[in-house]
């Protein structure tokens, strides 16, 4: 893994912000934090060893929460930022940038 000062490197991991109140209304006494980061969840269940029939499913209990609507950004680059890393962009610009110019094609 190159060290983060070079301009090809790549990140290792994504961090993400968990607030409280998500975090509260996610964990109960029935789950686990799967990573340090208390981020993903999963039941208190040992795996079962039984094969089901095809088409069965046992869907999880998730805990009902009130759906939250949030603003819109100021502007619809900030929106686009918000779902896609500045590297990514900046990767995709790079590219662009260096490919070859359209022109004829030589016979």
């Amino acid at each position: 893994m190159a060290s983060s000062d070079d301009e090809g490197s790549v990140r290792s991991c994504i961090e993400v912000a968990v607030l409280a109140e998500d975090l509260t209304s996610a964990c109960t006494a029935d789950c686990t934090p799967e990573r340090c980061d208390n981020a993903v969840v999963r039941p208190h269940e040992p795996p079962s060893l039984e094969r089901g029939t095809p088409g069965q499913f046992d869907p999880l209990d998730v805990p009902h929460r009130e759906a939250t609507i949030r603003d819109l950004p100021e502007s619809p680059m900030r929106l686009f930022q918000r779902y896609i890393p500045y590297e990514m962009a900046e990767s995709w610009a790079k590219w662009t940038n260096e490919a070859p110019a359209p022109g004829p094609v030589q016979r």
